[in-house]
């Protein structure tokens, strides 16, 4: 068995930070916890709530702080991730909506996404979802070209009609222009 050589060193004070062997190709480190020094105890701790934070994929600190107060001794309002930051800034806001409907199909959603990057063998390349407000019910249709939305928009339009027996729906005519 060979003997821990240092792997890892702080950048600033070149002070060693990890200690381990290399084995088929693989470093092994193995954590150095200096008993004498508080400083480098308190750097343990905070290895360790990163640690943690990883492992559970990224949950807030206030839940961290509930699984495992020890692990919070100081300010912890200067913990920052730069993942959950970065993961948090490709989403857009919604603000909450005004409209609010009290029946079935009153007011329906529509998204069309595509293409998809990878079609497989059914060679749908597109879909198109509509989304009832009040119910949440959602419906897909699979589309192989995006010029079929007019026709899966009254494909649902008359599965409305029928299978639910609404008598009137709000339609407006843009919806089929809309990104044709």
């Amino acid at each position: 068995m060979e003997k821990p050589q240092p792997l890892m060193e702080d950048i600033l004070t070149k002070e060693i930070i990890g200690c381990g062997t290399k084995r088929g190709g693989l470093y092994y480190v193995n954590e150095v916890v200096h008993k004498g020094h508080a400083m480098l105890a308190h750097g343990t701790i905070t290895r360790q709530l990163w640690l943690w934070h990883r492992r559970l994929g990224h949950p807030s600190f206030g839940y961290l702080k509930i699984l495992f107060p020890s692990l919070f001794t100081g300010n912890t309002e200067l913990i920052k991730c730069e993942t959950c930051i970065q993961a948090k800034n490709h989403r857009v806001t919604f603000f909450p909506s005004n409209t609010r409907v009290n029946s079935v199909f009153s007011l329906v959603h529509s998204d069309v996404w595509g293409p998809a990057p990878n079609s497989h063998n059914n060679q749908f390349q597109y879909f198109v979802l509509f989304v009832d407000d009040f119910s949440r019910m959602t419906w897909v249709y699979f589309l192989k070209h995006k010029s079929e939305v007019p026709d899966k928009f009254y494909a649902f339009y008359q599965m409305i009609l029928t299978q639910f027996d609404k008598k009137k729906f709000k339609y407006l005519d843009q919806i089929m222009v809309v990104n044709l």
